[in-house]
This record gives structure tokens, C-alpha cells and sequence, in this order.
């Protein structure tokens, strides 16, 4: 069973910064979809997936990086390098987007899990 989950977001109208705490993930992340809003952020702007409360461990490791775009939207097959694995979710997890620079910028992302 395939299953997306669909986060629309907003950066705060005076701050670049995006943050979503503690987005309870299970099961195999197999693909992500970005799609900027009207209010486009940085092009290639970044996606971690980090256990919630620590920055230690990309769930990614680095394949979110340049996932956000300006104008264009992103299908990222999620397969570490080298491997045929995709990473695995099972808890708690906070969705961190960097390296933008445009206030209020908006956009929505989707994560297909397979459970």
C-alpha cells in the first residue's frame, strides 16, 4: 500500500524559515513531490527530514537537497546512492526547509510512503 501524505506550507510573513515539528512517518519513503506556491521560495532550496528534536540524522542524507524549487515543480525518487533502499520512517519526525531566502514564501510537498 502506497499512501501520500500532502503538507501545504507557509513561511512566516517576516522570516524565511519553515518548520514542521514532530509529523508522525512510518513505513518506506519512496518518493517526494515539491511544488512551489504563489510565493515562490529560493530556487533549489533544501529538505531534511529530521527525528524530531535533533539535526543529527537527515532521513534524507542529503537527497532533499535543491528538492524546492522557485517556479518549477520536483519528483524526487528517494533511493540512497549506491543502493537499492529507500529510507525507512517509524516516528516522529520534523520537516525543515533551508537555504531560503523569500519571507512568506509558500509551497506544498507531498511524501509517498509505502507501508
Amino acid at each position: 500500500t502506497i499512501r501520500a501524505l500532502k503538507i501545504v506550507w507557509t513561511c512566516p510573513a517576516a522570516a524565511a524559515t519553515w518548520e514542521l515539528d514532530s509529523l508522525g512517518l512510518y513505513g518506506e519513503l519512496i518518493s517526494l513531490y515539491t511544488v512551489p506556491g504563489t510565493t515562490g521560495p529560493t530556487d533549489n532550496s533544501e529538505l531534511d527530514i529530521y527525528p524530531t528534536g535533533t539535526t543529527a540524522a537527515d532521513l534524507l542524507q542529503g537527497l532533499g537537497e535543491n528538492a524546492i524549487d522557485n517556479a518549477t515543480a520536483n519528483d524526487i525518487n528517494i533511493i540512497y546512492t549506491g543502493t537499492s533502499n529507500h529510507p525507512v520512517a517509524c516516528g516522529f519526525y520534523d520537516l525543515v526547509i533551508t537555504n531560503n531566502s523569500v519571507n512568506a514564501a509558500t509551497g506544498t510537498i507531498i511524501l509517498f510512503l509505502r507501508a
